[in-house]
This record gives structure tokens, C-alpha cells and sequence, in this order.
């Protein structure tokens, strides 16, 4: 989460990182998934306020996908090996 949060570059359009609530999981592949959320997504936690973070391990608790919402909803992925590091705001429906 550190090092995710010190490099990235958010989207044209997003706020300041202090906006929103952000939620880290691993992927099957061991790839950084995050989904930052200007509002509080689906089943995700009820008790992170907009600002911080927190790992979820279990990913039933990891905000389901959301095809909407354009820069409320900040999608990221990381791949540690690489250290590629992607950001971009949802669609708008």
C-alpha cells in the first residue's frame, strides 16, 4: 500500500487521495488490486472513512466491481515484479 500510494499518478478528473476510501486485495496471480472509493462501495467495509486504507484479506469484504460512477471510483493495479502500476476512473453510464 505504501509504495502503491507513493507512485501513483491518479487519473485526470480524480480528487487528492485523502478523498476516498481505498481498499487493497491480491489477485490470484499476486497482483495489487484497489479500488478507491469517493463513497462507500457494495459489501465493503462499513468502518473505513473516506481517507484511509485497509488490506482486506478476505475478499468477500473487497468492493464488488462497479462499471459506473467515472472518478468516484478509482480502479488500480499494481504488479509487484514489474512494478507496473495502472489507475483509472470508472465509466460514466
Amino acid at each position: 500500500m505504501d509504495y502503491v500510494e507513493a507512485h501513483i499518478a491518479l487519473p485526470e478528473g480524480a480528487g487528492p487521495l485523502a478523498d476516498y476510501a481505498r481498499y487493497y486485495t491480491l489477485d490470484a496471480g499476486g497482483r495489487v488490486m484497489a479500488v478507491y472509493s469517493a463513497t462507500r462501495p457494495g459489501n465493503a467495509p462499513a468502518d473505513l472513512p473516506i481517507g484511509d486504507r485497509r488490506w482486506v484479506a478476505d475478499k468477500r469484504q473487497f468492493p464488488p466491481p462497479i462499471l459506473d460512477g467515472g472518478c468516484t471510483i478509482i480502479r488500480v493495479d499494481f504488479d509487484p515484479v514489474t512494478e507496473k502500476l495502472a489507475a483509472y476512473c470508472n465509466g460514466v453510464a
